[in-house]
């Protein structure tokens, strides 16, 4: 699952600068913005920051994407380097050989073709690295005072605890990125997490994206190779909501179609428009009952996690929809989008299930 906040923010800049540096003058690519040169052809530098605790690295060829685990955003610069040697390793082995053995014979290739050094190993070692490593002795004491102030953090006293926490973050922004400055008041925290995957677009998955988005859940279309994913993104607790909510439209959405008699993939389209807009008459229908503070709050809430969300993946595209010429089908979805209720999660105690990686 993906995290972004401004510590997650000023991690992945962090990484994207020595990204840069390590194809330009370690590797010897030329590097263009965001973007370097690969066989004349030109490939995205695109770094996403997760809460994976096992898995410190990834690359995903679909996406063009490096994950890096949020934990190492408090580790030693020379080992997050390491990190995405190996990661930008496998970037270049995809390019070159396509999609073969994750640490087989190719990838060995690449590395000692562009590092001469051994960056191979599937795994990394932080502990034992720590012991290996010399140097970095301004970085060593700011580690050592971000990890007290880690420990207080973990303090049964709730107003401790976040003023520690807050004191760790703003003494990693400082230390990541003293080239730009931070300009959030508070870091808000929010994490993504890929709700549903498919081949393409179809009338069922816009409508899923329909649903999520009267939920204020601000889910997003991200498009890759042979694929796209719909992701959510919000607090903790609404992307748990939201794999809930998706879980039970998949299957209720199928069944108020196989139940609706109509045929044909017109029609299918048709009808999926209908139960978006007749859900959400039904929401609009709820708001009815809001004070105008409640609105206005609600509004204001809307409007700053856009914003929040324009700052993680640029421009947002605005999503344009043709009203379908099927009226029987538009109007037997719209019946069953008023008549849908989404059913509220049993909540278990004591439950050992936790939204903690993907």
């Amino acid at each position: 699952m993906k995290i972004h906040s401004s510590l997650a923010s000023s991690f992945a800049r962090k990484a994207f600068l020595f990204s840069k540096d390590i194809l330009q003058n370690e590797m010897k690519i030329s590097v263009r913005n965001n973007r370097f040169i690969f066989q004349r052809s030109l490939y995205p530098i695109y770094i996403t920051v997760s809460t994976h605790k096992n898995h410190y690295g990834s690359f995903s060829p679909k996406y063009y994407q490096i994950s890096l685990s949020i934990i190492l955003a408090y580790e030693k610069d020379s080992l997050i380097k390491d990190v995405l040697r190996h990661e930008l390793a496998h970037y270049l082995t995809w390019l070159k050989y396509g999609d073969v053995t994750p640490h087989g014979e190719e990838f060995k290739n690449v590395c000692l073709e562009f590092f001469k050094k051994p960056i191979a190993e599937p795994s990394l070692n932080l502990e034992k690295d720590h012991e290996t490593r010399i140097g970095e002795i301004e970085q060593e004491k700011i580690l050592m005072k971000i990890k007290k102030l880690l420990a207080l953090a973990e303090s049964n006293q709730a107003e401790e605890a976040k003023l520690a926490m807050l004191k760790a973050h703003q003494l990693l922004l400082r230390h990541h990125l003293s080239i730009e400055s931070i300009r959030e008041k508070e870091d808000f925290i929010l994490y993504s997490k890929v709700v549903k995957i498919q081949t393409r677009k179809d009338g069922k998955l816009l409508c899923l994206y329909e649903i999520l988005s009267y939920f204020m859940l601000h889910p997003i279309f991200v498009i890759g190779r042979g694929e796209i994913k719909l992701e959510v993104t919000g607090t903790l607790a609404e992307v748990k909501l939201a794999e809930y909510l998706s879980s039970f439209l998949d299957d209720e959405l199928d069944r108020l179609w196989n139940e609706s008699g109509l045929k044909g993939s017109a029609s299918k389209k048709a009808f999926f428009e209908g139960v978006s807009l007749g859900y959400k008459e039904k929401v609009e229908q709820q708001l009815k009952d809001f004070n105008p503070l409640e609105k206005k709050a609600l509004q204001k809430f809307d409007q700053s996690k856009t914003d929040f969300l324009k700052n993680i993946y640029g421009r947002l595209r605005q999503k344009y929809t043709q009203k379908s010429s099927d009226e029987n089908s538009l109007s037997k979805g719209r019946e069953a989008g008023l008549n849908l209720s989404i059913k509220k999660p049993i909540e278990k105690q004591n439950s050992k299930t936790f939204l903690l990686g993907e």
